[in-house]
């Protein structure tokens, strides 16, 4: 009898790599295989799980495992306040042990049905297996799990797809940061101009400690999208940005107090207008 808990393998499609990131293409996957992981009960939830926290964990980047497993059960067929969710972690595997995570959510609106933003919360390759291409894939794989929220959700046909990643500022002398910007400039990826939009993470501390603090004290990012198929426009309009952030804050609110997501919310009113032409910028560009 087979086992129904063993994880879906994640097809390998080299058009879902972005122009910059096509050189991995040629990607050796001998030996290596990527699953997809979408229940509590797959036997790769633990140990892919277990890896982000060990990276991500300690400095509040990464959310508990309750939240995580409520995530997973997330239908797109049951919409939340009309958003349809699906959050879904891929597993690159040898011998069956991830050696690359990522996590990420696709978010429609059922009055967009044609519109897919996809966050890109965490990615993490191991140490011996960075530099040879695996992680443009980790970029990559989103791309099909958008395509499925799209399905899954109700909807057929032609669907546009933005991949957004909050990221920090620049700082001169972190070259951690410097390099992970420009990892994603050459994948494609262009910052929403933050002379013109100010975007905040809501505040995600555990509210024991926002309460001891005085209220939730949102965190300055940087909003980075690659518009798949769309990757040389240098404009956006301020109405699709109010979407993306949209779609973001409405994902977190999910499992945030009320209470804690205001300060947040409140940042969107000094965006620009609708009808406004924002610049799209290479990430690292001052």
């Amino acid at each position: 009898m087979s086992d129904t808990r063993l994880p879906e393998t994640l097809p390998i499609d080299p058009a879902d790599l972005a122009p910059g990131d096509a050189r991995s293409a040629s990607f050796d996957w001998s030996g290596l295989t990527a699953h997809l992981i979408s229940r509590r009960d797959d036997p790769l939830f633990e140990p892919a799980y277990q890896k982000l926290w060990d990276e991500f964990g300690s400095h509040h980047a990464m959310e508990q495992r309750g939240v995580i497993i409520s995530r997973l059960q997330w239908n797109p067929a049951e919409p939340i306040d009309r958003w349809c969710f699906l959050y879904r972690m891929v597993a690159v595997c040898r011998s069956g042990q991830p050696i690359a995570v990522r996590d990420c959510t696709a978010m429609l609106h059922r009055q967009f049905p044609g519109d897919v933003y996809v966050h890109l919360s965490h990615a993490l390759v191991d140490p011996e297996h960075r530099g040879g291409g695996l992680a443009a894939w980790l970029r990559a794989f989103p791309v099909p799990i958008a395509r499925r929220l799209h399905r899954a959700a109700g909807y057929a046909g032609p669907v546009s797809i933005t991949l957004m990643a909050e990221m920090e500022h620049h700082s001169p002398g972190d070259e951690m940061s410097r390099r992970r910007l420009a990892s994603y400039g050459r994948a494609n990826f262009q910052k929403v101009d933050p002379s013109m939009v100010d975007y905040f993470q809501p505040d995600f501390r555990p509210p024991t400690e926002i309460d001891r603090a005085g209220g939730p004290m949102p965190l300055p990012y940087m909003l980075v999208v690659r518009r798949v198929g769309r990757e040389t426009e240098s404009n956006i309009l301020g109405g699709e940005v109010r979407h993306m952030v949209n779609a973001l804050y409405s994902m977190y609110a999910v499992h945030s107090r009320q209470q804690d997501m205001v300060a947040a919310w409140r940042t969107m009113d000094r965006y620009p207008p609708a009808d406004a032409t924002i610049r799209l910028l290479p990430p690292l560009e001052s």
